[in-house]
């Protein structure tokens, strides 16, 4: 015979061991809308801008750019290093490159001049509308998603915006591991790794593989930073830039200031590519 108060003692016990193993592991949704605050965010604890002097690594650009050696004395060389630039990236919105020329270039190169002035404004643009989306928690999306857990305790998350359809994949540290973006006319698988800062991750590389279109074969890129910390914020001190088996780029960021007076430089006028 069944004892009634043993079964009701099993009954209790079975019911505060779900509920403990419930707090114990809270929903996938719960955990992604906490997981914004284990990131390093800048732009949560005021950052709303910076700006900084661009010192491109020329030599090394247009070495691979000639697949040559290049020379001190190299004109064109003489040229780009004369140039002044200047970035302001606003974490709410684009960054911008300022470009200014102190001497005319000489006719010989003034067509690559231009060229080389199109090519690294368009590039700062794309690095800002990617690595703005790590340090303003827009990266970690909450509210209208479907979260779901995986085999390992990760959790894995589906949501359209603008679109662009996106999914996620976070370890079980919900450390973000891969992230996928796809439009009728993209598509992009990136890796993201990250910095442990005493204020939590901080984004350092996306490995990425584009499709455009996505029927087309893909190219593999790589873009990482370097980090200094001027009045309290981390903020890059270098870009490097990779395209797998064509080029890379690395860029200096030097004499920064943060939520003030902008470094800035007059633009160039808009190189003429016709």
């Amino acid at each position: 015979m069944r004892r009634p108060h043993l079964t009701l003692f099993a009954t209790l016990l079975s019911g505060l061991t779900c509920c403990a193993v419930s707090a114990q592991r809270p929903s996938p949704t719960a955990r992604l809308q906490s997981a914004r605050a284990l990131y390093y965010n800048p732009a949560a604890a005021g950052l709303e801008s910076f700006s900084c002097r661009v010192q491109p690594d020329w030599k090394a650009i247009l070495t691979q750019a000639t697949h040559a050696p290049v020379t001190d004395d190299n004109l064109f060389l003489v040229h780009l290093n004369s140039v002044q630039i200047s970035t302001i990236d606003r974490l709410s919105g684009l960054g911008e490159l300022h470009w200014h020329n102190t001497a005319t270039p000489d006719e010989k190169f003034a067509a690559s001049a231009n060229e080389m002035q199109l090519s690294v404004s368009q590039m700062f643009q794309g690095i800002y509308q990617s690595w703005n989306a790590y340090l303003d928690g827009s990266m970690f999306p909450y509210g209208d998603t479907t979260a779901t857990s995986d085999a390992a305790g990760g959790v894995h998350v589906k949501y359209v915006q603008s679109k662009m359809a996106t999914e996620e994949i976070y370890d079980k540290n919900m450390l973000l591991t891969e992230a996928r973006f796809a439009t009728d006319g993209l598509a992009v698988i990136a890796i993201p790794t990250f910095t442990d800062t005493p204020d939590g991750p901080i984004i350092s590389s996306v490995t990425s593989e584009l499709r455009q279109p996505p029927s087309a074969a893909p190219m593999h890129t790589v873009l990482s930073a370097t980090y200094q910390t001027v009045d309290k914020y981390r903020i890059p001190a270098s870009f490097h830039f990779e395209i797998k088996n064509v080029a890379s780029f690395d860029f200096a960021l030097n004499e920064c200031t943060v939520n003030g007076p902008e470094t800035t430089i007059e633009p160039a006028a808009r190189p003429d590519t016709t």
